[in-house]
Formats: structure tokens, sequence, C-alpha cells
């Protein structure tokens, strides 16, 4: 489809609305004034540029936008500088309204993720290549069952965590998802799952637990 304008002119225009959002410093429409692939890159340069040092907690409600919006795998090498990017303050990336709920939680919490593997080893590995959990077994098990692979089978992984190594925890997807560094998890369990037929509401592909 032919573009009402030159090319040249377009993309004038748009780098001029992109500079102009980061003079206000509007970061999260600067952000999302980006195409979803380049996000991540574009909060990275953030961090990197030292944009957030003085108001951390504007870094963690983008880290947590960008999460949720994102479809790149978890074991993108991007995700450990976007939930490790040495700032104050990570307890933002928690919505406000669900704090309390993590404050109320006891000091080692019950995980669940649900991954394909050809066997138990491979699933463990597979567990601890992410940082999305579920609170809820049967969330996970859900995940398990999505898009197997050929030669793979879904499992259920158990873990545990120390409440102060949470990054956050999210309720926006209804999946009360747990976000933590792998290296802190304890896995407790690797449960075999027996393979549904898929459904056709399985077919749309999400980055979830798997």
């Amino acid at each position: 489809m032919a573009l009402p304008v030159p090319v040249e002119e377009f993309l004038a225009f748009r780098k001029n609305q992109a500079r102009q959002l980061m003079t206000k410093g509007s970061w999260l429409n600067f952000v999302f004034f980006h195409s979803r692939p380049f996000r991540m890159d574009i909060l990275a340069d953030l961090v990197r540029g030292g944009h957030f040092s003085e108001n951390p907690e504007t870094y963690w409600d983008l880290a947590r936008a960008v999460w949720a919006d994102s479809e790149q795998p978890e074991d993108d090498a991007r995700w450990r500088l976007l939930l490790n990017p040495g700032l104050p303050g990570r307890a933002a990336m928690t919505h406000s309204k669900d704090r309390p709920l993590l404050e109320e939680m006891p000091d080692t919490i019950t995980l669940y993720r649900g991954v394909h593997a050809k066997d138990d080893a491979s699933a463990k590995d597979a567990a601890l290549s992410g940082w999305s959990w579920s609170l809820k077994e049967d969330t996970a098990a859900w995940f398990a069952q999505r898009l197997i692979g050929k030669g793979k089978q879904p499992y259920v992984i158990g873990a545990t965590v120390e409440k102060r190594d949470i990054i956050a925890y999210l309720t926006s997807r209804n999946e009360d998802e747990i976000i933590t560094d792998s290296t802190c998890v304890q896995v407790t369990s690797v449960k075999l799952q027996k393979a549904k037929k898929s459904r056709e509401d399985d077919l749309v592909p999400m980055r979830g637990f798997s």
C-alpha cells in the first residue's frame, strides 16, 4: 500500500515524534512508540543511558509493561539486564494493588512452571531457563499442554523460592505470575503430565511458562 507522503518524509516525521517523547521524558509512550520487536532494546538503551537513575520506579513500571507485552522467549539474554538493571525500587514492578498480597505471602513460597521436554532432566533444565512461574499448579499444567513439540512431553515443575528473591508478582493475566531469577529457585518436583489433544484456543503463540 502506497504511503500518502514520501518515505523519507514519513520517517523524518516519525523520528521527530520519537524525539519529542524522549525530550518530555514520556518514557512509556516513547518505548511503546516503537514496534514490539524493538521495545526490549529501547528500554535497555534507556537503562544504559542512566535515564532512570533519579526515578527508578518509572523504570520498574516500564519493565512490567514490556514484560507483559513481549513475545520474546524467556531465555533471551536481554531479560537478564532488564530484570536485573542495578536500579533500586524493584517492588514497583509489582502493581501497587498486588503488593499487599505479596507482603502477606510466607517467607518461602511454592511455585509451579509448565514446560515441554524429552525427559525429567531436560524438563528441570527447561524450567530453570526462564523467569516466569505461577502460584497455581493448574495454570502451570495448562501451559505444559500448549503447543507441545514433536518428541516432547508436558511436565509441571514444582519449586520453592524465598520471598526476598521475587522480582515481581503479576496478576493482570490471572496467572498469579511470579518473576524470579532461576538461580534463586529450588526445584522440589518434576511431574510428567498426560498429553491432551490441543484445542483451538491453544494455537495462539504466547511466551507463557514454556
